[in-house]
């Protein structure tokens, strides 16, 4: 499950509030999907241009990402599922 299917899901944090309707949190979503590699629409590929000025993100993702907010632009919420999401990850360590 990816960061954004766990997003959406109504069992996981699509259960909170916040997250019930995702419209107000496209460019959040946008940031999401460029950190982590994931597909995008045409029309999410623009804001990814607006708000970088690169042209297209790298298909592996970013192991680092900085957002330059201001207050009140939902950070917190979005640092805390990024935080639980990482936390709660399962991967293959290679044993």
């Amino acid at each position: 499950m990816n960061i954004l299917e766990a997003l959406q899901s109504p069992h996981l944090f699509g259960k909170l509030e916040a997250f019930h309707d995702l419209t107000t949190w496209r460019v959040w979503i946008v940031l999401l999907k460029a950190a982590y590699g994931l597909s995008m629409t045409a029309a999410e590929l623009e804001i990814f241009r607006e708000h970088t000025g690169r042209d297209n993100p790298l298909p592996q993702g970013y192991s680092e990402v900085v957002a330059i907010v201001g207050r009140q632009s939902g950070k917190s919420q979005i640092a805390a599922v990024i935080a639980v999401y990482e936390a709660t990850r399962v991967e293959s360590c290679g044993t």
